[in-house]
């Protein structure tokens, strides 16, 4: 081959690679849709077990979840289809004012006047070329102005018409056919529209419905008229152009709604049928992508009052388990999270009033069964509900077991001599089981790890407390005063450092720590379990250097080992790999570093102290957020989402989140129980360190480390409180290991079974 043959050939595969690179360079991005169906109220044993096939197939090669509806803020109406599309379109909580109305067609009448006419009357302007009006928008959005101020409705709307995406709403949940105005349903319309209550496309009047007297309030959807509005949706978006599309099958929602006016049987066929005609949605909604495309299937409501439902997504994301920032919990998410995921999807920034995180499949069973994916699921829900079951009961025994007892150990010590000595015992063993039903809470969770009933975890809970108080006081009896409370006081520090390094796995239920169901927090440590945390460590290292005071190593133990303790009990509170708790950073530290000041001899109230407190919280808060944020998206916790929310609308993000803060506190502070224990046990320590005298002084003289933890705590408890927005509870668990011990060797020394220093 000649030279100049080779030339030409070398000449145009050059000119080949150039055309397929400013081929691919100039090539017009390929549109991204995503297609979201309302299926509220529905179960997973709809999926597995009901008519539906075609939702099974999807399943079993998608991502599934538990998802929280996130409806713990307040609320006007409970879980309603509607609130949970104020929730999709904002992206975070929302109350609903029930007198709103829906969505409209742009050309349907709404009473006496058309629903263009209403939306010129209620936003000031002519409508936007727009097929669907949400016109009740002003009216849901005043009322959380003033009793929810921070989502913006219609946000996820905005967020898809900003990544250049086409908007549409299909499906109608009106309750008949011909009703009144007012109780008109239209979630699909609501989800879609972006804050000025517009969705380019779309049809969401009853001419989808059919009369149809045997059906749930005498009316169906017509599958076949939903079926040509989804395609027509699908065909409107315009060239180059994405496309969010929500879809309401309609009848779920009314059979729900007329089931309790039903027969158990009929309530059940007409359920079925409407399970059935919701997989025929699914089928043709899904038929209707490609492989790049996303849809969700979206329980915009749970079937039961707060429980966990079930969501599905198929599409690029793969099969497996879900999981997503807000919770870094395998196979659970929230609905918040589904419109964070919708704007990922159409290739969008988050915005920053939208709480949630994009879904993500999780590490494991990516390949299981999607029996076994759902069989672990229902296992979750069902232990989630059985806890919150026992929640408030046991928490409301437990703060009037614990006020009643430190009233009677106050009293018994008042009394002094005279009392007999079984009086103190008794009143010791007490002592010894409130330190311990903490402790239990979290170690039953080893023992049975997804109980099923409200009365298994309250059984459970019992007998491991008893038992745990019972074998302390057995092994520790003939030992000084302290060894009980360094027991229980450190088993309890080591099980929750332990669980934080594993994941958390026996506190992701926990009584006293956060709830799936509330939705408050899911995965790391929570402000009580924090509070109980930093209790626990004061007491456990202040008494280790009371017995041991004399020791070789007790000098290195209060100059270095304090400060190592707090290192790893803050890091441990605040790392985001590990309990992702940023607000304990403050308080934690002021106590830690208050009560080495005093444990090594100098004066607390300076200046420089305080510079110094401030210089730690600064360093350790910067530390963590950097870690977070170079983490990358999908795996930040809600730090890293703060940092993120910061650079995108600067230091307003940040005020937002200290006045939430300020008025949660407030409003915790009056509505709780926890107030009554905080009373309690601030009562006592106070009054030590402001007057010591008598038991108060004599204790405090034997325990001067102790003595440094109480102050310690105080520090930390008022701190705490003005920082965090669960308020008073901090105190209450801060203090509540620092005063029963105080009580208890107080009561030791009654009866001349004071602590002794042991040396080695």
């Amino acid at each position: 081959m000649s030279s100049r043959v080779r030339s030409a050939i070398a000449a145009l595969c050059a000119a080949v690679c150039v055309l397929i690179v400013s081929a691919t360079a100039f090539a017009a991005p390929v549109p991204r849709r995503v297609v979201i169906v309302l299926a509220p109220y529905l179960t997973w044993q709809d999926v597995m077990a009901g008519p539906m096939p075609i939702t099974r197939r999807i399943a079993s090669g998608g991502l599934v979840a538990d998802m929280n509806d996130r409806s713990g803020a307040g609320t006007l109406t409970g879980a309603t289809p509607s609130r949970g599309a104020l929730m999709l379109s904002a992206g975070a909580s929302m109350i609903e004012d029930p007198t709103g109305l829906s969505a409209f067609n742009a050309s349907e009448s709404v009473g006496a006047a058309a629903a263009s006419d209403l939306y010129r009357q209620y936003f000031g302007s002519s409508t936007a070329p727009a097929a669907v009006l949400y016109v009740g928008q002003p009216q849901q959005t005043l009322v959380n102005t003033v009793n929810n101020p921070g989502p913006v409705l219609g946000e996820l709307g905005n967020a898809a018409h900003a990544a250049r995406a086409f908007t549409a709403a299909v499906g109608c949940s009106d309750p008949g056919i011909g009703v009144d105005v007012a109780a008109r349903s239209r979630p699909a319309g609501i989800v879609a529209a972006d804050d000025r209550g517009d969705v380019d496309s779309g049809d969401v009047s009853e001419a989808l419905l059919a009369s149809d007297v045997a059906a749930p309030c005498g009316a169906r959807t017509d599958i076949a008229r939903l079926r040509t509005a989804f395609r027509a949706a699908l065909a409107a978006t315009g060239p180059g152009r994405g496309s969010l599309i929500v879809v309401d099958p309609g009848d779920i929602a009314r059979s729900y709604a007329a089931a309790n006016r039903s027969t158990t049987p009929v309530a059940a066929a007409q359920h079925a049928r409407a399970v059935r005609e919701l997989d025929e949605v699914i089928g043709f909604a899904h038929a209707g992508l490609t492989p790049a495309d996303t849809l969700m299937i979206v329980p915009s409501t749970p079937a039961v009052a707060g429980a966990l439902a079930p969501l599905i997504v198929s599409g690029p994301l793969g099969a497996g388990l879900a999981t997503s920032a807000s919770t870094h919990r395998e196979g659970i998410v929230t609905l918040p999270d589904v419109s964070a995921s919708v704007v990922g999807a159409l290739g969008g920034a988050v915005p920053p009033a939208v709480v949630g995180s994009p879904i993500q499949p999780s590490s494991t069973d990516a390949r299981a069964p999607l029996s076994q994916r759902v069989g672990r699921l229902q296992q979750m829900a069902t232990t989630a509900v059985a806890v919150e079951g026992a929640r408030v009961p046991l928490l409301d025994t437990y703060v009037e077991l614990a006020v009643l007892v430190l009233a009677a150990c106050a009293l018994v010590l008042l009394r002094g001599e005279p009392l007999a000595s079984w009086t103190s015992s008794l009143c010791q063993a007490l002592l010894l089981l409130l330190v311990c039903i903490p402790l239990a809470a979290i170690l039953q969770f080893a023992l049975v790890p997804y109980p099923t009933g409200r009365h298994t975890v309250e059984i459970l809970l019992a007998l491991v407390s008893a038992g745990l108080a019972a074998g302390i006081w057995f092994t520790t009896r003939r030992r000084p005063a302290t060894w009980p409370l360094i027991a229980a006081a450190g088993m309890t520090t080591l099980l929750l450092l332990v669980d934080q390094w594993f994941g958390a796995p026996l506190s992701w239920a926990s009584i006293f720590d956060y709830s799936p169901l509330q939705g408050a927090r899911y995965y790391g440590i929570g402000n009580q379990m924090a509070g109980l945390l930093l209790g626990s460590a004061l007491v456990t290292a202040a008494l280790v250097l009371d017995t041991w005071r004399d020791a070789r190593w007790a000098s290195a133990l209060r100059r270095w080992g304090w400060p190592v303790l707090a290192l790893i009990v803050v890091g441990t509170a605040a790392a985001p790999t590990l309990g992702a708790n940023f607000g304990p950073v403050a308080w934690m530290t002021v106590g830690f570093l208050a009560g080495w000041l005093i444990l090594n001899g100098q004066r607390v109230w300076t200046w420089r102290n305080l510079l110094i407190a401030l210089g730690l919280v600064v360093v350790v808060l910067g530390g963590f957020s950097v870690i977070d944020v170079l983490r990358g998206p999908g795996a930040e916790t809600h730090l890293g989402r703060l940092v993120g929310d910061i650079g995108q609308s600067g230091l307003g993000s940040l005020w937002v989140l200290l006045a939430r803060k300020a008025v949660t506190n407030v409003r915790v502070l009056g509505q709780t129980r926890w107030t009554w224990l905080a009373a309690a046990v601030l009562l006592l320590p106070g009054y030590m360190l402001w007057r010591p005298q008598g038991e108060f002084a004599a204790m405090l003289r034997d325990h001067p480390a102790f003595s440094a933890a109480v102050a310690a705590a105080l520090f930390s408890s008022v701190t705490g409180y003005l920082t965090e927005d669960s308020g008073i509870i901090i105190p209450a668990l801060v203090l509540m290991p620092v005063c029963v011990a105080a009580l208890y060797l107080m009561l030791a020394r009654l009866h001349g079974a004071g602590a002794r220093s042991e040396a080695t």
